[in-house]
C-alpha cells in the first residue's frame, strides 16, 4: 500500500524500536548496510526531509510503501524506492518489557 512520509514518521515515532536496511547501489554491485535504532525520534524540517540520526534523509520524492502485515505480527514494514531501485527496508516493532 503506498504510504506517505507523514503516515511513515507517526509511525517511526510510535514504535520503540526500528530496523533500517540501507541499500546502496555502485554499478553493478548493492551493499548493504543495517542498523538498529531504540527510541528513534523524527521530524520533518523545513525543506521537508526527514533526518534520520543526521545520517540520511527520507523526503516525499521517494516511494514509500507499507507492507501489509498480519495484525498478529504487530510490526510494520515500509519498503523506500528510488525509481525503480529499493534503497531501504524499514522495520517498526516494540520489544515486550
Amino acid at each position: 500500500m503506498v504510504s506517505t512520509l507523514d503516515e511513515l514518521i507517526v509511525d517511526i515515532n510510535r514504535f520503540s524500536n526500528c530496523k533500517i536496511s540501507f541499500r546502496r547501489h555502485a554499478d553493478a554491485d548493492i551493499e548493504i548496510q543495517t542498523v538498529d535504532y531504540t527510541n528513534l525520534h523524527v521530524e520533518k524540517d523545513k525543506s521537508g526531509k526527514a533526518w534520520v540520526n543526521n545520517e540520511f534523509y527520507i523526503s516525499d520524492k521517494y516511494k514509500i510503501i507499507r507492507v501489509e502485515e498480519p495484525e498478529e505480527a504487530k510490526r510494520r514494514v515500509y519498503q523506500i524506492t528510488k525509481g525503480n531501485m529499493k534503497i531501504m527496508d524499514i522495520y517498526l516493532y516494540n520489544i515486550p518489557v
